[in-house]
């Protein structure tokens, strides 16, 4: 359950972020909120890989994530913010790849050895 509150709590700190009304834009790069989206996401699945046992926990735990981005798009015209599918899509390709990067890790057993065992 220990390793489960790094998941718990950056998914709530997802959560604000993504209902919280926008700010004033700080950066004037056109789509960089998706590249955003893309980073956040692939730190979740990351976070993720280290609250599971299994591999096939992990797959759901990653399917899950993209559930709950799913959940956030539709729940974000109720606090002033937009609905986006390329939010999720974002959201979505940011997911594979951490879960990617998990696996390439997990499969050279570099600093996540002792933490995975997604066998």
């Amino acid at each position: 359950m220990i390793k489960k509150i790094p998941l718990l709590l950056y998914a709530l700190l997802i959560l604000f972020l993504s209902l919280k009304p926008n700010g004033p834009e700080l950066v004037s790069i056109p789509h960089i909120d998706k590249v955003q989206h893309f980073i956040a996401y692939a730190v979740f699945a990351i976070v993720a890989a280290y609250a599971v046992a299994t591999k096939r926990a992990f797959y759901r735990y990653g399917l899950a994530i993209v559930l709950f981005s799913g959940g956030i798009e539709i729940l974000q015209p109720y606090f002033g913010r937009e609905c986006s599918l390329f939010d999720l899509l974002a959201n979505s390709l940011g997911v594979a790849l951490g879960m990617f990067i998990v696996s390439l890790v997990n499969n050279k057993q570099v600093w996540f050895e002792g933490y995975l065992n997604l066998d």
